[in-house]
């Protein structure tokens, strides 16, 4: 019965032969990979991908699948900092330019300086540092790993997050569910980002090797994402917070 059922799976394949030798590279440096998003959609969210899609403020919109969803659950892999430093304001746009910018929440990328605390310090004009949080992570069903951010108004949900991550070993032991909640400020509406831990939804021994795996690939070089870049400047919009 064991053989019938190999014999089954195998004449499903393609029945190609590549003569792959053993040191096959495909040459592609992880570094030149982009690594997904999950995108929290706001009312003023502008996405190619999305036109002439029905879709609606506070749901997400997953790159790696091409999907809009209401929430997901999903396996922490491993977590990222980075940090702006926003200039004076356009005129006539309301944004501003990143004066400065760090990649790994501790140093400026400009100076190699390491950020000093006093530089978060909040200041009526915006000039001050901002985090972003940014998180490896498994959607549930899936094999691919995607980037999940909390930055904006979403930041001070992120540290709650935390309190719950640094309890786990791995990171990637139980689930999290994660849905947009609303919130109003000015009067201005919009959406942040919340996570709920999920202790009784454990992964499985193959979602395990697989977070293991991406955990390894994230140590060998940098992770890559639109989220975690220097230009992603969506944040500096304080009436509209992407996240």
């Amino acid at each position: 019965m064991t053989t019938n059922k190999v014999t089954k799976k195998k004449s499903n394949l393609p029945s190609v032969d590549f003569g792959i030798p053993d040191n096959y590279d495909s040459g592609i440096s992880q570094e030149d990979v982009q690594i997904p998003s999950i995108l929290m959609l706001q009312k003023m969210t502008e996405l190619v991908e999305l036109e002439d899609r029905d879709w609606k403020p506070g749901q997400f919109y997953n790159m790696a699948t091409d999907e809009v969803i209401d929430s997901f659950n999903a396996l922490i892999i491993k977590y990222f900092v980075t940090v702006r430093l926003f200039g004076d304001k356009d005129s006539q746009t309301g944004r501003a330019d990143i004066e400065r910018f760090s990649s790994d929440g501790i140093h400026w990328n400009d100076t190699g300086d390491t950020i000093s605390p006093s530089e978060f310090t909040y200041k009526e004009n915006g000039k001050f540092a901002k985090k972003s949080f940014h998180y490896l992570a498994l959607l549930k069903g899936e094999k691919l790993p995607v980037i999940l951010t909390f930055k904006g108004a979403s930041a001070k949900m992120a540290k709650k997050f935390n309190t719950h991550l640094i309890r786990l070993f791995p990171l990637w032991r139980s689930y999290f569910g994660f849905k947009a909640i609303s919130e109003e400020n000015a009067g201005n509406k919009y959406f942040v980002l919340k996570a709920e831990p999920k202790p009784k939804k454990h992964c499985s021994q193959e979602e395990a090797d697989l977070c293991r795996g991406f955990w390894d690939m994230s140590n060998d070089s940098r992770i890559s994402s639109n989220e975690m870049n220097e230009s992603d400047n969506d944040d500096n919009d304080d009436e509209e917070p992407v996240y």
